[in-house]
């Protein structure tokens, strides 16, 4: 038999496997909030007319924005914590369905000329 399915429960991992894994999750998190804060400080500045003087907005976080951060916080807790045991599966899917749903939600709501 090649291929064998593993039990849902008992299985366990390596300490070294779980560390790595954190690490690797932990750093994915870091440079994709610092990423985020790169563009929104450093991205493309509005620019509007108040009183016929042009001023130049920099700086403002988008609603896609606030949601990518949170996703990029959420979505690998909730994967740390599963993988570490500490979250049950119907928690997990509970967690996952939440979030996908979370992301999702605005979808249907953007203006015209605006890119989702």
């Amino acid at each position: 038999m090649f291929l064998q399915a593993a039990p849902a429960k008992g299985v366990e991992m390596s300490a070294d496997f779980l560390a790595y894994t954190s690490m690797g999750i932990v750093t994915f998190m870091f440079v994709a909030l610092v990423g985020v804060l790169y563009i929104v400080r450093h991205g493309e500045k509005a620019k509007k007319k108040e009183n016929g003087v042009e001023k130049t907005e920099r700086g403002k976080i988008s609603k896609r924005a606030v949601q990518f951060m949170a996703s990029v916080l959420v979505l690998p807790t909730v994967v740390l914590l599963a993988l570490n045991g500490r979250l049950s599966s119907e928690v997990v899917g509970t967690l996952l369905g939440t979030f996908i749903g979370y992301v999702l939600s605005g979808l249907g709501d953007g203006r015209k000329g605006e890119s989702t």
